[in-house]
């Protein structure tokens, strides 16, 4: 449209177009994208949350881990399990891990199912084979690097935890127990002599006082 000079604009509508007609002013902006962003934020916080909450309720580790390299062949090492508990002098139950050959690695529950105790390594030991022994310091039980019993000392070996090897990498599966040979008549708790050995669950928390007695 001509425009005459000199036409006073200051009362002019502002122009609109032919669909929305004439902008309207008093109409707030788009709320969509501080809504969009809004929920976006919110959706990163829960996102989060719920990772964390995921990895608390999570149980434990059930495998311990170790490189080979680590080991000395014959010479038990001790791999503390904190979830296990811990005998009356607090010490930590945890597995006793003996690499005897590049295929045969042994690992033992550290507690003597009797006793409640812990058992230590005593690499002076006397024995016939002058190797060392575990020994329970609450007791007389003596058992040889591989768990099994010494002199009759036990009613049976001590348990034992299945063992992988991946590479280069000991694999100790913590989440049950293959039950030790009976050594007594009438033991319970151990696996029978000519028998398919006997498997029990580790529960998730601190090891039951009852936990491998039957």
């Amino acid at each position: 449209m001509w425009d005459a000079p000199g036409r006073d604009h200051s009362n002019d509508e502002p122009a609109g177009d032919a669909l929305s007609g004439a902008p309207d002013s008093s109409r707030p902006a788009n709320p969509w994208p501080r809504l969009l962003a809004f929920g976006a934020v919110v959706a990163i916080i829960l996102l989060l949350t719920g990772t964390c909450i995921v990895s608390y309720a999570r149980p434990p580790e059930r495998e311990l881990r170790a490189n080979i390299t680590e080991f000395s062949v014959g010479v038990p090492k001790f791999i503390p399990v904190t979830t296990f508990g811990a005998d009356a002098s607090g010490r930590t139950y945890g597995a006793w891990v003996t690499v005897f050959a590049r295929d045969r690695v042994v690992a033992l529950l550290s507690r003597d199912v009797d006793t409640l105790c812990h058992v230590r390594w005593d690499a002076h030991a006397p024995t016939s084979d002058g190797l060392g022994a575990f020994v329970d310091p609450c007791g007389p039980a003596r058992f040889a690097s591989d768990g099994s019993v010494l002199n009759n000392s036990a009613p049976r070996d001590l348990h034992a935890f299945p063992v992988s090897l991946e590479g280069q990498t000991v694999a100790v599966h913590v989440s049950s127990i293959i039950l030790g040979a009976c050594r007594a008549d009438g033991a319970a708790g151990c696996s029978k002599q000519g028998r398919p050995a006997e498997v029990r669950a580790v529960p998730n928390d601190a090891l039951p006082p009852e936990f491998g007695r039957k």
